[in-house]
């Protein structure tokens, strides 16, 4: 069996706190990156795991338990009000399946809000458009 290997990181979004972002961030092997011309003053997160996704979670030195990354919890308060923080993450274990995700977030004042798409969803979107039971549509892996 191979390993899952994939590729993450978001849009350009302004911060409100860059050095406590980075505070909530340490550990998750979460590279925050400072855009340039059009995104000057703007950030990006990109993934640094060794598989390329991002880090579903980390060990502090005096917890009994890991701690779930959570972009609501950990990167939302960061991000400036009003403006829509995109996640896109894609990988393969090798052509035995493809995976596909992208999470759309926003602020508003204390409100985060979120809505996530997943390429799995096309077998249930392809039948509805098609007419066709979602049993009928195999499933393009092995």
């Amino acid at each position: 069996m191979a390993n899952w290997y994939g590729s993450a990181r978001t849009n350009y979004v302004h911060i409100t706190d860059l050095d406590a972002l980075i505070k909530a961030l340490e550990g998750f092997d979460v590279n925050v990156v400072e855009g340039c011309a059009n995104e000057e003053g703007m950030y990006a997160f990109f993934a640094h795991t060794d598989s390329g996704g991002f880090a579903h979670e980390r060990w502090l030195d005096d917890a009994d338990e890991a701690e779930e990354f959570d972009f609501i919890e950990h990167v939302m308060p960061y991000v400036a009000d009003g403006e829509v923080l995109i996640v896109m993450e894609s990988g393969a274990e090798k052509l035995r399946y493809i995976t596909g995700d992208a999470y759309a977030y926003i602020r508003r004042g204390s409100k985060i809000e979120h809505t996530s798409l997943h390429l799995h969803g096309i077998y249930r979107l392809a039948a509805d458009a098609f007419g066709v039971p979602r049993k009928q549509i195999n499933i393009a892996e092995y």
